[in-house]
């Protein structure tokens, strides 16, 4: 058993844990909703997703969207037929990528100057920035859904912490950051609950 389990789809049924770090792609999919409702397309919000994991975040972002007038459709990714999933995205649709690098990585060999899309948006727990070497194209119109990113001083302050703490015990700093600093904050709530 692990302390407060870092997953990406919290299991429907009732399991060992009772508490999550987050609820992960389906909170992701929650802000976003949000953002899409303050800032409505006009077109239809176009969901690619590869595995259950991306299958789940669609599911959850189209329930958030479905009293409002904005139109979502979800279409599997099939990375045999990569191309065979942009044939109905136009310029005033939203594309959502629930896909994981690889996935991403042959769209953007298919579509290198972009998708038609003027909004993109990738969710941050599938695929991180350091996870993607994306053309001019892609990287200018792509948003990232993030519930861990922060930009502001505070952020840089917390990463320089985790780097620390990771150094003194002598763990791999390359590793998957979400999780390192899942880790380090159960670590850091423990010791407080015990002091």
């Amino acid at each position: 058993p692990c302390v407060l389990p870092s997953v990406e789809v919290i299991p429907e049924t009732e399991g060992y844990y009772s508490i999550y770090y987050s609820e992960g792609v389906a909170l992701e999919a929650r802000v976003l909703g949000e953002h899409l409702r303050a800032n409505p397309p006009n077109g239809t919000v176009y969901q690619l997703y590869e595995d259950g994991t991306g299958r789940e975040a669609a599911a959850e972002l189209t329930t958030e969207l479905e009293d409002t007038d904005i139109q979502a459709r979800s279409l599997r990714f099939r990375a045999t037929a990569p191309a065979l999933s942009l044939d109905e995205i136009h310029d005033d649709d939203v594309v959502v990528l629930w896909l994981r690098p690889g996935a991403i990585h042959q769209l953007s060999t298919v579509a290198p100057g972009g998708l038609a899309p003027g909004r993109m948006y990738v969710s941050g727990m599938l695929a991180t920035p350091e996870d993607l070497a994306l053309p001019t194209g892609w990287r200018k119109r792509l948003r990232f859904v993030s519930l861990d990113d922060d930009v502001g001083p505070r952020s840089e302050i917390a990463r320089l912490r985790l780097a620390r703490w990771l150094e003194q015990r002598g763990l791999n700093q390359e590793g998957n950051h979400r999780l390192q600093a899942d880790a380090y904050v159960a670590g850091y709530l423990f010791n407080a609950a015990l002091a």
